[in-house]
């Protein structure tokens, strides 16, 4: 699970050795703790390539998750997924409660009984 947070983002861009680096810092707002880093230069190796460094935390004892923030950015997934199950359960008791068909009367045969005598 992951929670909702205000950061503050420092983006710096410098030159060393003729190699352009940036890095993006994100801060939480309330804390002012670090929670992610990525940097990114030109490999001086391999022309056209990037070299790509990120860092982020992962967990923290420093705040907690915000469920209603959670329920309330995904309310139309949770809405939709309640609107299936109803759909599925409401067929399912119509398909139950379905009359049979009624039974057909059987077929009447006929029997003839011949008198006979004895002679």
């Amino acid at each position: 699970m992951s929670a909702s947070r205000n950061v503050n983002v420092v983006n710096n861009t410098g030159v060393y050795q003729g190699q352009t680096t940036t890095t993006l810092v994100y801060f939480d707002q309330n804390t002012g703790s670090m929670v992610e880093m990525y940097t990114y230069q030109p490999d001086s190796r391999n022309p056209g390539a990037l070299i790509e460094t990120s860092l982020k935390a992962t967990e923290t004892n420093m705040w907690s998750v915000d469920l209603l923030g959670l329920l309330s950015n995904n309310l139309v997934y949770i809405m939709a997924g309640i609107a299936v199950v109803i759909v599925v359960i409401a067929a399912a008791i119509v398909l139950r409660r379905k009359k049979p068909p009624p039974p057909q009367a059987p077929e009447a045969t006929q029997t003839s009984t011949a008198d006979t005598k004895p002679g």
